[in-house]
């Protein structure tokens, strides 16, 4: 009989135990946490890994878990070093905060003067100093819906006088009648010898927005 009462004393205690909270570094773990961990001179360490591009969850084995968060080291693709999370359908870059904004974050300027595959930090892209065509590759636009890009082409004709334009990998819907996979000239805006375009993304296609 003394044994069953152990038996039953020792499940409970175990039932117990699953459902408490876990304190690392404490032992009153915050009633509002699963985890609690206490540190003044160390920090939590995200796993480090390198990401192919946001649409793919490699190296993840198996079914990525939405929210699973870590730090990805690689540069190449769309993909910059920095912290990422899983939507469940992409990898989504925690942008940096900056105080000089005070509508939000501030993003990446690139000059460029070749073929050019946006990035996830990206905002502007001026074309500079082009000697031919060049094409910029926007990111798909299902998987960016509501991400705005800043298009500035600086040169319009190289040293020899001949015509160069911006291309997309994409097609850029200009109008219900008019859509063209390049810096259209009929619709950009031309200051300063510059032609700038805003695309934005409605999960479906990309559209001009503005062309100021």
């Amino acid at each position: 009989m003394n044994i069953k009462y152990l038996a039953l004393a020792i499940l409970l205690l175990g039932l117990k135990q699953a459902n408490a909270q876990t304190g690392i570094g404490t032992s009153n773990p915050d009633n509002s946490s699963q985890l609690d961990i206490t540190s003044s001179i160390r920090g939590l360490l995200i796993p480090r890994i390198e990401l192919t591009s946001t649409t793919s969850q490699s190296p993840i084995p198996g079914v990525a878990a939405t929210s699973l968060l870590v730090y990805n080291k690689s540069d190449k693709n769309d993909i910059t070093p920095g912290f990422y999370y899983w939507n469940g359908i992409k990898w989504v870059r925690i942008a940096e905060g900056d105080t000089s904004s005070s509508t939000g974050n501030v993003m990446d300027i690139k000059v460029i003067n070749s073929n050019y595959t946006i990035a996830a930090a990206d905002y502007t892209i001026i074309a500079s100093q082009m000697t031919e065509d060049i094409t910029i590759n926007l990111p798909d636009a299902v998987t960016s819906k509501g991400r705005i890009l800043v298009i500035n082409q600086a040169n319009i004709t190289n040293n020899a006088g001949d015509e160069v334009t911006v291309k997309f990998n994409l097609p850029v819907i200009y109008s219900d009648t008019f859509s063209r996979s390049e810096l259209a000239t009929a619709y950009y805006a031309a200051t300063g010898g510059t032609l700038k375009v805003t695309l934005q993304s409605d999960g479906v296609n990309w559209y001009t927005v503005s062309s100021l």
